[in-house]
């Protein structure tokens, strides 16, 4: 049923050219890196074997660090050959490949045309394929030698939408030679989907060492906060402006030196979210700008990239993003790492992979009132006992989903000797 797909991507080749014009306007995709798109790089192929290892983008390429500083030691021989979507995992790679002594190559990953997966496997001839969390093309899965899956998610929508397709899906899910699901929920869809050998670990993003902010900028936030509590807006969405502004000056009401930090889902909507806070009376600066907190400053919004860390080490309690409408949410794991208080909205359905093993300890909090969110994030920021006994319990909480890198090493090799 592969040619479907293949007839479709003919059909609708003008439309994925305009697409992609407008992605290199937008800087979502270079020039220079074209050829690797089309499945034609210019690296050369190393001599022996080679593991291709792929990804969608920043999250996923930095979960597997820990996996791949491993797999170099297990497998020193080979050649890692690490793909990904976005230009941004790009660079997050190139600043990590020292390390790895040339043993690793990055490209970007083939777009998922049969033509260019063609060639692009042609090029690399990888032993075996390693497919990270959900990224299904079918391209991928229908030519990928040796493929399997680790760190495995399946959304019950997108599970619903495979069973819908499943004359076409199954045959191709049907080549994976084993999988490792995020849950046991995850473990049954893709085993009733007809993937072979399919086992629940944990989820190896967990492991994945914390970034550190710049001291220098923390300590230069720090000084300019002057003991202001802080509450942190992590990865908000549009529909959720409004709700950000209410909460924050309803929480100003009692107390008057609160400190909002604003995080867009999106950096650039810095000035519209400006425009939408001013009118409403509350005093806004932009990182972007080089703005500076001051005493006045009622939301500080941090359209910047890479700086999610200094964020919330500044910040006494997290509210994620994206979990007040049916978005589905954005990560809490890191928040959750640096032992900070994170509250959510109902909506938080993308990481129930996540949330499931943390039900016993009680955490992300989530709530489908509003009213209640505001209440809990003023206990935990006028409490300074309580919001310390939340914040031991969530490193102890987040510590509990740890061993997934090793538990992907091991299948990972165990596959690699039987492909030999």
């Amino acid at each position: 049923m592969i040619w479907l797909y293949r007839s479709l991507w003919v059909l609708l080749g003008p439309f994925i050219d305009i697409m992609f014009c407008i992605r290199l306007y937008k800087g979502k995709e270079k020039w220079a890196k074209l050829p690797e798109r089309m499945g034609f790089p210019k690296t050369e192929r190393p001599e022996g074997d080679i593991l291709w290892i792929h990804g969608a983008s920043v999250g996923e390429m930095k979960s597997l660090f820990p996996l791949i500083d491993k797999l170099c030691k297990k497998l020193p021989s080979s050649t890692i050959l690490l793909t990904s979507g976005t230009v941004t995992s790009a660079s997050v790679v190139a600043k990590q490949l020292p390390n790895w002594g040339g043993q690793v190559i990055h490209q970007m990953a083939p777009l998922d045309f049969g033509v260019c997966v063609h060639a692009f496997l042609k090029h690399w001839q990888p032993k075996m394929s390693v497919i990270v969390e959900s990224e299904f093309w079918p391209e991928y899965l229908k030519q990928a030698p040796n493929p399997m899956l680790i760190n495995a998610r399946v959304t019950k929508k997108s599970y619903k939408n495979f069973k819908r397709f499943g004359f076409f899906f199954k045959p191709l899910l049907a080549r994976l030679t084993g999988a490792l699901a995020q849950t046991d929920d995850i473990s049954e869809r893709l085993t009733d989907l007809g993937v072979q050998n399919v086992k629940t670990a944990p989820n190896i993003k967990v492991d994945a060492p914390l970034e550190e902010p710049s001291a220098k900028q923390f300590a230069k936030f720090t000084k300019t906060i002057n003991g202001r509590p802080v509450l942190c807006f992590a990865s908000t969405h549009p529909p959720e402006d409004e709700m950000t502004a209410m909460i924050h000056r309803a929480l100003r009401e009692d107390i008057p030196d609160l400190l909002s930090i604003v995080i867009p889902r999106h950096p650039e909507r810095g000035q519209q979210l400006s425009e939408t806070f001013e009118p409403l009376g509350l005093t806004t600066r932009r990182r972007s700008q080089g703005e500076q907190i001051d005493k006045q400053t009622d939301i500080y919004l941090a359209d910047s990239m890479g700086e999610m860390p200094l964020w919330y080490s500044l910040s006494n309690a997290v509210i994620i993003g994206g979990s007040v409408f049916p978005h589905g949410g954005q990560n809490p794991l890191e928040p959750l790492k640096m032992g900070k208080v994170v509250l959510c909205g109902e909506y938080m359905f993308n990481f129930d992979s996540l949330l499931i093993p943390l039900e016993r300890y009680k955490t992300p909090e989530c709530y489908a009132d509003i009213t209640q969110l505001k209440k809990r994030a003023y206990e935990v920021l006028t409490d300074k006992k309580l919001r310390t006994t939340l914040e031991k319990k969530n490193i102890k909480a987040a510590a509990s989903l740890s061993g997934g890198t090793d538990t992907a090493l091991l299948a990972i090799v165990e596959a690699w000797e039987i492909a030999s």
